[in-house]
C-alpha cells in the first residue's frame, strides 16, 4: 500500500467514524471536505476500492446542501457522475 494510499485510508476512517458529513458532526472546513471528496472520487476510480466512492458520495450530500447552485457543487457532480457511469459500465449494468 502506498503512503498516498494510507493517508486517504485515514482520512476515510476519520471521515466515517465521525459521521463528518452531517453537520452537527463536522470538525472539518467546507473546503477541506470538498476536497477530500475529490480525493476520494479520484482515487476510488483508480484503485477500484469502492469504498472511498461511498464516503466522496456521503460526503457531496452534505455538500449540495452547503453549496447550491455554485461552480464548487457542478464540479463534484459531474464527477459524482463520471464515477457512477463508470462504475455501472465496470459492473456490466449499462
Amino acid at each position: 500500500m502506498s503512503q498516498t494510499t494510507t493517508k486517504l485510508e485515514k482520512y476515510m476512517r476519520r471521515v466515517e467514524i465521525r459521521k463528518l458529513w452531517k453537520g452537527e458532526n463536522s470538525d472539518i472546513s467546507l473546503p477541506e471536505m470538498l476536497s477530500l471528496s475529490l480525493r476520494f472520487m479520484a482515487h476510488g476510480m483508480e484503485s477500484h476500492d469502492y469504498r472511498f466512492l461511498n464516503t466522496a458520495l456521503k460526503l457531496n450530500d452534505r455538500l449540495r446542501e452547503e453549496y447550491s447552485g455554485t461552480n464548487q457543487l457542478r464540479e463534484i457532480e459531474e464527477l459524482e457522475h463520471h464515477c457512477i457511469e463508470t462504475l455501472q459500465k465496470r459492473l456490466g449494468i449499462v
